[in-house]
């Protein structure tokens, strides 16, 4: 699974490598701007430490851990 932050903060994309399926979650990341590497990637390690104290980033943690777009790190 690859995952894009759109250029204007909307939201993710998320790229299948194994069925070549698209996805998109819209959520305003403009508050969040350093998630967004200069490749357009997400900050993995960032959004992590961010969502232990930003209410909003952990329910997107959250949807996003349900719908498997990402994997709850130890």
């Amino acid at each position: 699974m690859v995952c894009h932050i759109l250029p204007d903060l909307s939201g993710l994309v998320f790229f299948s490598t194994e069925d070549f399926s698209t996805s998109c979650i819209q959520f305003d990341l403009s508050p969040f701007e350093k998630l967004r590497l200069h490749d357009g990637k997400i900050d993995l390690d960032w959004f992590y430490l961010i969502c232990r104290t930003d209410e909003a980033l952990g329910e997107l943690k959250r949807q996003l851990l349900e719908h498997n777009f990402l994997t709850e790190r130890l």
